[in-house]
C-alpha cells in the first residue's frame, strides 16, 4: 500500500475437513474485508483489498470431478461384496453344497476359489468404470495408475472377503442378497461420499473407522484428483488392509463353523 506495489495473501485450508475448513476461510475473509474498509475509511475511493477465492484440485467446482471418483468405490463395493455373497449361497440353493464338501480342498481353499471369481469380476468392472470416469466423463487423473490399480485390488479383496462372510452365514439367495443390502447402505452413507464425515455425529464418525469404503473412496479420490503419493496414503492401505484381514479370517471361521 505505502510503497503503491500490490501484496498478495494466501490462506489454504484443507477441504477434506469441510466444516473447519469452510469457518477458517470466513474468519480469513472477515479479516481481510475489515482491512479493506480501514483502509477505505482512511484513503478514500474504492477498498484495495480483493478477495479471490479457489478450489485447489478443481478450480472450477465442477461437480462429477468430486462424484464419479466416488462412483466407482460405490459400484465396485456393490459389485464384489454381491457376487461374493451369491457364491455359496447359490450352492446351497442348487443343492450342490455337499458335492463342493466332499471335494478334496479345505474351507480356505474353497473359499479362496470362491473369492478369486469375485476379485477377477470386480476387476474387470473397475477397469471399465474408471476408462469411463477419465474418457466419457474427462474426470483428470493426476496420480499414478500404478497405484490407482493396488487401490483397488485390495479395496476388492476387502468387499470379496464381507461378501464371503455374508454368504457363509445366508442360507438361502434371498437371505444372501437381503444380508448384502443390509450391510451396503450403511457402509456408503457412512463413508463420507454423501455427507462429510467431520459433520456426522461422533459415534457415527467413530463406526467410520471400521467401514472399507471409507478408506477405499479416500483412495480413489485422492489418487484421482491429488495426485497423491504412496508416502501420503499409506496409513489408508494399512486401515484397509487390517478390514481385508479381519474379513477374510471372520469369512474362514464362519464357513468351518457351518460345515464342522
Amino acid at each position: 500500500m505505502q510503497t503503491g506495489r500490490a501484496a498478495s495473501l494466501q490462506l489454504i485450508a484443507d477441504g477434506r475437513n469441510t466444516n473447519t475448513a469452510a469457518i477458517a476461510l470466513s474468519y480469513g475473509q472477515q479479516i481481510a474485508s475489515a482491512y479493506g474498509e480501514d483502509l477505505l475509511s482512511q484513503n478514500g475511493g474504492a477498498s484495495p483489498v480483493e478477495i479471490e477465492s479457489r478450489a485447489w484440485f478443481n478450480p472450477n467446482l465442477i461437480t462429477r470431478w468430486f462424484i464419479v471418483p466416488g462412483l466407482i468405490a460405490v459400484l465396485v463395493l456393490i459389485n464384489s461384496i454381491l457376487s461374493g455373497a451369491l457364491s455359496i449361497a447359490r450352492e446351497r440353493e442348487e443343492g450342490t453344497f455337499d458335492q463342493l464338501l466332499v471335494a478334496p480342498y479345505t474351507p480356505g481353499e474353497i473359499l479362496l476359489g470362491k473369492g478369486t471369481a469375485s476379485v477377477i469380476t470386480g476387476i474387470m468392472q473397475a477397469v471399465f468404470v474408471v476408462l469411463v470416469a477419465m474418457f466419457w466423463f474427462r474426470i483428470p487423473f493426476q496420480g499414478s495408475i500404478w497405484l490407482l490399480s493396488a487401490a483397488l485390488l485390495l479395496f476388492i479383496v476387502t468387499a470379496a472377503a464381507i461378501g464371503l462372510c455374508i454368504s457363509s452365514f445366508a442360507q438361502s439367495l434371498q437371505q444372501a442378497i437381503v444380508g448384502t443390502f443390509l450391510l451396503l447402505v450403511p457402509m456408503v452413507m457412512l463413508s463420507g461420499f454423501a455427507t462429510p464425515i467431520s459433520s456426522m455425529p461422533e459415534i457415527f464418525q467413530d463406526l467410520t473407522l471400521l467401514n472399507p469404503m471409507r478408506y477405499g473412496l479416500e483412495l480413489i479420490q485422492r489418487i484421482f484428483l491429488e495426485g497423491a503419493g504412496f508416502l501420503d496414503l499409506w496409513p489408508l492401505f494399512a486401515a484397509i488392509m487390517a478390514v481385508t484381514v479381519v474379513a477374510a479370517l471372520a469369512a474362514v471361521f464362519s464357513f468351518h463353523r457351518k460345515i464342522s
